[in-house]
């Protein structure tokens, strides 16, 4: 787990296609961040799906900023791999 990053619990997993787990915000679930792998164009296809009730809107720019950020980072992390380590 990164620093300032809480866990939730798992709510589905299906190895190595899909995890589910609860999104806490202040020690209470706040909503649900699912990951979905399967094969795309090209390559893997990734889609993420936070989501979160009503009450939180006001945080979405800032989530949104964060999860593009992260993904922005696991992309160039990926493009740099050596040879062999991603198929």
């Amino acid at each position: 787990m990164a620093a300032g990053v809480a866990c939730g619990v798992v709510t589905a997993l299906d190895a190595p296609a899909l995890l589910e787990y609860a999104s806490p915000a202040g020690g209470a679930a706040a909503g649900r961040v699912r990951r979905e792998l399967s094969e795309g164009a090209g390559g893997a296809r990734l889609v993420l799906t936070h989501t979160g009730p009503p009450e939180a809107a006001a945080a979405r720019p800032a989530a949104l900023a964060a999860w593009r950020d992260h993904l922005e980072r696991l992309a160039a992390g990926l493009l740099r791999a050596p040879a062999g380590l991603v198929q």
